[in-house]
């Protein structure tokens, strides 16, 4: 699947490919795929494994899907994915080596069953043929795409027609939360950048302009200072 292979695992009939291309965001997430998923539980104050759990149950994934994990990160989304469908198949692609490396070990650690493929991919430009998954999901994982809008074309593309999407990024929070939604402007979003490389993301923006029927929209919020929103819908080719 990758033409530039580094080094592979198999156990499980899970599968690990990757392939090597250094940027400013991979020695980030090299530097911080130690101790990631620590560091977003404390900055969600452990919310982010509950919001995970949602964003699979709202995957709606069935035996045999094809599942495309966005971002995937350390792998726990599509953890959560094959927890709740373990005949579905879960391609998790990420740019960061790092980070695949680490959710190799989450895979292992949980002894988890199923099919799960981690591919160090750009996901501004997949070699995934057009209409290839039936569901595609991405849990914090998209905000740190540089070109969203290109991005997000991609995701349609290799989407088949009528493949739901569930999306969960970093958002402002409400208008009638004044003193958080300051605080996330003016505090939380310079931060993030500059730590996470992660931005904002107007997800029902991107669900309209590509034909996505936006389903549900939730805002997903902790008590301080974490502010998420939870987008789903229905691709329309």
């Amino acid at each position: 699947m990758v033409k530039s292979e580094i080094f592979k695992y198999y156990k499980n009939n899970i599968i690990l490919i990757m392939n090597l291309n250094i940027d400013s965001t991979q020695r980030t997430y090299r530097f911080w795929a130690p101790m990631y998923d620590l560091a977003h539980h404390v900055q969600t104050i452990w919310q982010d494994s509950e919001y995970r759990k949602i964003v699979a149950e709202k995957t709606q994934v069935k035996e045999n899907d094809l599942v495309l994990d966005i971002g995937t990160g350390t792998g726990l989304t599509g953890l959560e994915i094959l927890a709740l469908e373990p005949n579905a198949t879960v391609f998790g692609a990420d740019i960061s080596e790092e980070m695949l490396k680490k959710a190799y070990e989450n895979i292992e650690s949980r002894e988890a069953t199923g099919s799960f493929y981690l591919l160090n991919k750009n996901i501004e430009q997949m070699s995934f043929k057009d209409n290839t998954f039936d569901k595609i999901v991405s849990a914090y994982g998209f905000g740190g795409i540089p070109d969203k809008e290109k991005a997000f074309r991609e995701i349609v593309r290799v989407g088949k027609n009528g493949s739901r999407i569930v999306m969960l990024e970093m958002c402002e929070p409400p208008e009638q939360m004044t003193v958080k939604r300051a605080l996330h402007n003016y505090m939380v979003v310079p931060f993030i950048k500059r730590l996470w490389h992660f931005e904002n993301s107007d997800l029902e923006g991107l669900f309209l302009k590509n034909n996505v029927e936006v389903e549900g929209s939730e805002y997903k919020g902790d008590l301080i200072l974490g502010s998420s929103k939870l987008v789903y819908g229905t691709i329309n080719k």
